[in-house]
């Protein structure tokens, strides 16, 4: 949940990219889905080993929470995947869209790693499902609201983490005493309200250290250095600017002109940012030499200013 947390105030603190929102609340399109899908199956995978090692390992009888947490991690993802499925279908009339379906899964992971041993089958599963639709409904919420999380961790990690210590207060069975519960059970088995108020205050706890924490941080980092990478990075791509990494599908020596888009501004008038590649690039520095075009329209794509010389302005840009 921390995580999350910290994930959600970088957000808000950095601000959208240029041109997120331009379009509707459209998802700027996956680079390439069938890699995100590995990657997905490979978390996936991993959860297992991540919960089962977190059981308190196999002796002493041990054993039988490790093999608990393994069966509950993965009836939580089905639970949760299923889910996904089909309010991804429902929500896109009639087709799934990928990315909600990867961050449903990845949620109803989350829900359930805090009490992977601590549930029943039944309870696993309605954990898994609830926490991947408030996951992808806090998405949409978020889209709303402008709030530029690329990944949207804050809904997978932020959200799913808060329902799953919630729901070991709704649903947890601990019939042997361990550390984690010291034997009460949740509010739905007759364990009352105790160890729900527990969690919440955990989960409150978590928020605001998580908030207060990043944001400090985050202010005193960018009297320094600059957080958040300026309009000519964003128009090359960070995996450039921080990387040195080069896409075949964004060669920049091919692509003229490499980046344009149009941001509306709050008084109705448009602003066109575009980047274009002046020269191929200085083997001996290893720079790319190119310019940033910014020009100023109104809503019919009539140019102002007070000159014509004004109309357009043009910033030099070298990036390493």
């Amino acid at each position: 949940m921390l995580g999350g947390v910290c994930s959600f105030a970088a957000a808000t603190f950095l601000g959208p990219r240029i041109g997120r929102f331009d379009n509707g609340h459209h998802h700027p399109p996956m680079g390439n889905t069938v890699i995100a899908f590995l990657g997905l199956f490979i978390l996936w995978w991993a959860w297992l080993a991540f919960n089962t090692a977190s059981s308190y390992g196999l002796s002493r009888g041990r054993w039988g929470f490790t093999i608990r947490a393994a069966v509950m991690t993965m009836l939580g993802s089905m639970g949760g995947g299923v889910l996904a499925c089909a309010f991804s279908i429902f929500d896109n009339k009639g087709k799934a869209y990928p990315f909600q379906i990867m961050n449903g899964v990845l949620a109803s992971l989350v829900s359930v790693t805090g009490g992977c041993y601590l549930y029943d089958s039944w309870s696993a599963v309605l954990t898994g499902a609830i926490g991947s639709l408030l996951c992808l409904l806090c998405m949409k919420l978020m889209d709303k609201f402008k709030i530029d999380d690329p990944l949207y961790a804050c809904t997978v990690h932020g959200v799913g983490g808060a329902w799953g210590l919630i729901s070991i207060g709704l649903f947890a069975v601990d019939p042997i005493s361990q550390p984690t519960t010291g034997g009460r059970s949740g509010l739905f088995l007759g364990g009352g309200f105790d160890l729900l108020k527990s969690q919440m205050a955990e989960a409150g706890t978590i928020l605001v250290w998580g908030l207060l924490t990043t944001w400090t941080l985050l202010w005193i980092i960018n009297q320094f250095v600059r957080v958040k990478l300026t309009p000519e990075e964003e128009a090359l791509g960070a995996d450039y600017v921080e990387h040195e990494v080069d896409h075949a599908r964004n060669a920049l020596e091919e692509m003229k002109p490499l980046w344009s888009r149009e941001v509306e501004l709050s008084d109705g008038l448009q602003y066109r940012l575009s980047s274009s590649v002046a020269s191929a690039r200085d083997l001996s520095s290893g720079m790319y030499k190119g310019n940033i075009n910014a020009a100023f329209t109104d809503g019919n794509g009539v140019p102002f200013g007070a000159s014509a010389k004004n109309d357009q302005t043009q910033v030099n840009c070298g990036v390493n």
